[in-house]
C-alpha cells in the first residue's frame, strides 16, 4: 500500500494538458500558459516534455507580449515529485508608438508617423524548479519558478513562477491490455493493475481484479506470482 501511495510510474507513455497562470514581480506582470505535456514510456516518468502558448499583461512600454514556450524536467516518478529542467521562449511585444520624439524608432526610414510601430521579437532560455503533486492519477498540481535570460539587451532578464493544474490523458483500468504491454510483467502490482507500470490510486484499479475479464487463468504470467491458493488440504 505505501508504494502504491508514493508510486506515479504510470504517468509512462501518457500525455495531457495543462493551463495556469504565471507573474513576475519586476516589471510587474501576470499572464497565463497552455499547452501539451508527454512521459515517454522509456523514461517510466522520469522525464517530461512540454510545449505551448504563454502570455502576459505586464506594466511599461510593452503592455502585452505573447509566444511559444518548450522545454524538459527532469524529476522523481513518484506521486510527490520535484523536479529541475529548462527551456526556451519565442515571442512578439508589440507596440505601437504615437509621440513626436524625432527618432525613427522602428528605421523604416520615417519619423514619427501615425502608430509608429515599435514591436520587436523576443527569445530566451531558462532554468527551472518545481514541484508536482498528483492529486489523483490524472489530475496534477505544478509550482515552479524560472529564471529567463532574454535577448533584449537592457538588463530584462526577470523571474517567472506559475503555478498549473495538469490532465493526464490515459486508457481507462477497464480498456483491455495485452500482458506483452506491460512495463513490468513480473510483480503483483503490474498484474494487480493489468499491465499497468505502477497503481494509479484509484478505485477503479483496486476493484480490477474482481471486474476484469482478464482472470489469472488468462495471463501467461500467473506461474510467476505468488500463490493466493490455500495450501490447507481439502
Amino acid at each position: 500500500m505505501t508504494k502504491q501511495a508514493v508510486d506515479a510510474r504510470h504517468v509512462a507513455g501518457g500525455y495531457g494538458y495543462y493551463a495556469g497562470a504565471v507573474g513576475r514581480e519586476k516589471p510587474l506582470a501576470a499572464g497565463a500558459s497552455l499547452g501539451m505535456f508527454y512521459y515517454p514510456e522509456y523514461y517510466r516518468g522520469a522525464v517530461e516534455a512540454r510545449g505551448g502558448l504563454s502570455g502576459l499583461i505586464a506594466e511599461g512600454s510593452h503592455p502585452v507580449s505573447g509566444g511559444l514556450e518548450g522545454g524538459i524536467r527532469l524529476q522523481t516518478p513518484t506521486r510527490l515529485a520535484p523536479f529541475v529542467g529548462g527551456g526556451f521562449y519565442a515571442g512578439w511585444l508589440p507596440d505601437w508608438l504615437n509621440v513626436e520624439d524625432g527618432v525613427d524608432n522602428n528605421g523604416n526610414g520615417y519619423i514619427d508617423e501615425a502608430l509608429e510601430d515599435n514591436s520587436y521579437h523576443v527569445l530566451a532560455a531558462y532554468p527551472e524548479v518545481g514541484v508536482h503533486y498528483w492529486l489523483n492519477s490524472w489530475l496534477r498540481l505544478t509550482g515552479s519558478a524560472c529564471y529567463y535570460v532574454t535577448s533584449i539587451n537592457d538588463n530584462s532578464d526577470f523571474l517567472l513562477v506559475g503555478v498549473s493544474l495538469s490532465n493526464l490523458q490515459f486508457d481507462s483500468p477497464e480498456t483491455v491490455i495485452e500482458f506483452k504491454q506491460c512495463s513490468d510483467v513480473v510483480g503483483s502490482d503490474t498484474y494487480n493493475s493489468a499491465g499497468w507500470p505502477s497503481e494509479p490510486w484509484s478505485p477503479e484499479a483496486s476493484r480490477l481484479g474482481e471486474t476484469d475479464p482478464r482472470t489469472a487463468a488468462d495471463n501467461p504470467y500467473t506461474a510467476l506470482l505468488p500463490s493466493t491458493r490455500s495450501t490447507q488440504p481439502d
